[in-house]
């Protein structure tokens, strides 16, 4: 064939076929798909491709090279396409299952989330067969208005793109109105789930006191004055939750039972230690204040 069209399709693509039949229940769901798919020799182009994911729009475009070998389907059974018969869920053979369950669990929580206006995600992918882990896929996202853990995000933009079995984040932007806003950048190396990487921004401590009443800050007051945050973590293991942490932190104004400190600037430097999941030891601290 030269050319395929494809209109009003829906395709179901399980994340777990090493689990049999039971795996058949996680699946991708991709509905109301329209493309135009253009074979070029041995590579095929999808020259456009919408659909809709759990509520997000999709744009997708990119190649597939290698797809045919004189004239034929070319099957590479290590690299996931069986002799014979193609899977739909070959193409995420190459990632390790742990890798898949995480993505696909943080997945579903994000359905459950009500968005303002409709997420857009737009996808360039560029796959080689004869090599699949040289090949590439890029994504940019926008996210509008939604709340995650009672915090309202305004909106999220941002680049990811997956090289080398790895997820490198660049420039993911996040607005929390007025609440302040942040960028962050990193990599996720997908085969042993191990993240490294950077955050800054602006916040207002008092707006997010507000949506998050801690325990540990009901005796602080703060102003609504912005405060400055970086934050740095190296070797984060998100199946053991270790990992190295630094945070740098200036607050223009607070109160501690009646004491007022300006120009207060905290240094952190911490661990995230497997024997108390979400708990991090403070092993070095550094305060300055007027």
């Amino acid at each position: 064939f030269d050319r395929v069209t494809v209109s009003n399709a829906t395709v179901n693509m399980p994340m777990f076929p090493e689990t049999g039949e039971e795996g058949m229940y996680d699946v991708l769901r991709f509905e109301n798909i329209d493309a135009d798919v253009i074979r070029s020799g041995n590579n095929l182009e999808i020259k456009y491709a919408t659909a809709f994911l759990n509520g997000f729009l999709l744009n997708i475009s990119g190649d597939i090279k290698d797809i045919f070998k004189d004239g034929m389907f070319m099957y590479l059974g290590s690299t996931g396409l069986d002799e014979g018969e193609l899977a739909p869920s070959s193409s995420l053979s190459v990632l390790p299952a742990n890798a898949r369950s995480y993505f696909f669990n943080e997945l579903k929580n994000v359905r459950r989330s009500s968005f303002k206006r409709m997420p857009l995600l737009q996808l360039h992918f560029d796959l080689n067969l004869k090599e699949i882990y040289s090949s590439t896929v890029t994504c940019k996202l926008k996210i509008p208005a939604f709340k995650i853990r009672n915090i309202p995000v305004e909106e999220i933009t941002g680049n990811l793109s997956v090289r080398e079995k790895t997820l490198h984040v660049a420039a993911l932007n996040v607005s929390l109105g007025d609440a302040g806003s942040f960028s962050s950048s990193g990599s996720l190396d997908l085969a042993a789930l191990l993240f490294k990487g950077s955050m800054n921004g602006r916040l207002n401590l008092a707006k997010l006191k507000e949506y998050l009443p801690l325990e540990e800050l009901k005796d602080i007051s703060l102003s609504n004055k912005m405060s400055d945050m970086e934050i740095s973590v190296g070797n984060y293991s998100i199946m053991s939750s270790t990992g190295i942490a630094q945070m740098k932190l200036s607050v223009p104004e607070l109160g501690i039972q009646g004491l007022d400190f300006k120009n207060v600037n905290l240094i952190l430097f911490g661990s995230l230690e497997d024997s108390e999941k979400d708990n991090i030891r403070i092993d070095r601290m550094k305060v300055s204040f007027d």
